[in-house]
């Protein structure tokens, strides 16, 4: 307990200068005017409003309700969970029961990102102290990791604003856990609980070296050694048990569609080299050219960074005279990071844009294929590895500590040129909102606290307009059938768009329901209930309806 207390006290000065680190990178990056809790323009226009939306429509559900994450007045017909519109439950719970005290514009995605900038580079530099005695080059070397592409991508447009996919520090935690000479039974069982309140598949990667960090610590503690395959299993499984549990309780499985749709987005063998330039037309390199990717699909980038690929020849020979000192948990990592990236590449292996093979895979494999489509997010895992490998490389040859920091500093400033273009624009990600609502006639305001539903025809998830009318309904109070849910049952909602427009058809509306037709086709009943009960008087009785703003409103 003494040596325990000793060892934490020596750590609070480097984990005081990785905060430091990430909280200034943090500032840098963003401008820190994203902490303002009622800061919300900045989440708008990219799939970040889903993950603002779903957290405005849960926050107004019951306090006491099954699942305690259900929110089934977003997406009405369809509706889910909060952990499908990725608004991170691990904080959307929490501040839900402390509704009562927040402001209606309430946002904890700026925290969030601070929390994400902090703990990366925190364990960043826990897991480069690993593979390095030096801790000023650590902490030198884990300031790449807040700028690494496939860290910055995620707040991007390129990426759609995926804001809990920027916890990743999680995998840095899960493989600095792993390389631990003790296998710390309860700080593995609340990292998989916590990650499976964030994103599955940062949970996905994190349970992965769980698994692999129990197999390789045959002195791992469960009242008692576990010095058996049994016990072995019992340990792995009370994890996944608690944390299928907690998954199933804030309503992960009210959802049975896939991710992705039909189509797998993976990594191709050039992924570590490829700067990949996004829909905004600008590439994380100015350096290395973009290599056009397999299947057209960008969805994820992994470029290693400058700095990385400058060190690389390195890693093979710092590998090889270093090999006594490769620990089997250094080596069940670096196999653990291959397997991983293996599986990133999808059914369909691409080099650049030329497919090498594609093959059908085993049944088992097949299935986790199903559930996990963006299979490319798995190739962070060897990123990561490959960056801190790299660094340890340049400590392990160059003995001076001047000369390593001299270096280390060197390679910054070629990264931080380097990644100009992607930095700025990431940092104009977070200042500036160019968001502007399509509703602009006034009779959307004068309508708005007349009813308790609003239903656009078709229902929408995650299509033209879904965001301008989901805030809409928020803004007033409504139920909405526009969202934006990561998975929907693909039967059910075709189930859905047939019901509504057959009660369309029908001339059947509802009294306490708003109706929008939108034009995703034009409705083939617009002309005619614009014949039948179209006016400019709203203030008259029974069915209105009317064009405005390009769609055909019914007003009940």
């Amino acid at each position: 307990m003494v040596a325990t207390l000793r060892q934490r006290r020596r750590s609070l000065p480097d984990l005081a200068i990785s905060t430091i680190i990430g909280f200034c990178s943090f500032l840098y990056l963003t401008g820190g005017k994203i902490l303002n809790p009622s800061n919300n323009k900045w989440l708008f226009g990219i799939d970040s409003d889903a993950n603002f939306i779903g957290w405005q429509f849960f926050r107004r559900t019951p306090i006491l309700q099954f699942p305690i994450g259900n929110s089934p007045n977003l997406g009405t017909g369809f509706a889910s969970s909060v952990v499908y519109t990725d608004s991170i439950p691990l904080l959307a719970i929490p501040f839900k029961f402390l509704n009562f005290l927040l402001p209606n514009a309430f946002q904890y995605f700026g925290l969030w990102v601070l929390v994400c900038f902090v703990l990366q580079t925190v364990f960043a530099f826990r897991l480069l102290k690993h593979w390095m005695d030096d801790r000023t080059s650590a902490h030198l070397a884990s300031v790449f990791f807040v700028i690494a592409p496939c860290f910055l991508f995620r707040f991007s447009v390129g990426a759609n604003g995926h804001l809990a996919l920027c916890g990743q520090f999680l995998v840095l935690w899960a493989m600095h856990l792993l390389l631990q000479s003790q296998h710390r039974q309860r700080t593995w069982l609340l990292l998989c609980c916590a990650s499976i309140l964030i994103h599955v598949y940062l949970f996905s990667m994190v349970f992965a070296f769980f698994v692999v960090s129990v197999a390789t610590h045959p002195s791992a503690n469960i009242r008692g050694r576990l010095n058996s395959l049994k016990q072995s299993a019992l340990h792995i499984g009370s994890v996944l048990t608690a944390s299928i549990g907690i998954f199933w309780f804030v309503g992960g499985f009210m959802s049975a569609g896939s991710d992705g749709g039909d189509a797998y987005v993976g990594a191709t063998l050039t992924t570590f080299i490829d700067p990949m330039a996004t829909v905004n037309n600008f590439s994380w390199s100015s350096l290395f050219p973009d290599i056009s990717s397999g299947g057209g699909l960008v969805e994820n980038v992994s470029f290693l960074g400058v700095a990385t690929l400058i060190l690389l020849p390195l890693v093979v020979v710092f590998l090889i005279r270093s090999r006594k000192a490769i620990n089997t948990r250094k080596t069940a990592l670096i196999i653990s990071a291959i397997l991983l990236f293996a599986f990133s590449l999808s059914p369909d292996i691409w080099l650049a844009s030329r497919k090498l093979v594609s093959y059908n895979p085993p049944p088992v494999l097949a299935q986790i294929f199903q559930s996990f489509r963006t299979v490319d997010r798995y190739s962070w895992v060897l990123v990561y590895l490959l960056m801190t490998i790299a660094f340890a490389s340049l400590t392990f040859f160059v003995r001076k500590q001047w000369l390593r920091v001299t270096l280390l500093l060197a390679l910054l400033g070629v990264q931080f040129f380097d990644m100009r273009t992607s930095i700025n624009e990431t940092r104009e990600r977070f200042t500036t909102s160019s968001y502007q609502s399509p509703l602009t006639s006034p009779l959307w305001n004068k309508l708005g606290p007349q009813y308790k539903r609003l239903e656009t025809v078709p229902p929408l998830n995650l299509d033209p307009h879904w965001f301008d009318f989901a805030l809409y309904a928020d803004s007033w109070g409504l139920s909405s059938n526009a969202a934006g849910m990561a998975r929907v049952s693909d039967e059910a909602f075709a189930a859905l768009v047939a019901k509504q427009q057959s009660e369309i058809n029908r001339l059947q509306f509802r009294s306490d329901t708003l109706y929008v037709l939108t034009n995703y086709p034009p409705n083939p009943m617009s002309e005619e209930i614009l014949r039948r009960f179209g006016t400019s008087n709203f203030e008259q009785s029974g069915v209105r309806a009317a064009e405005v703003d390009g769609f055909v409103i019914i007003a009940p």
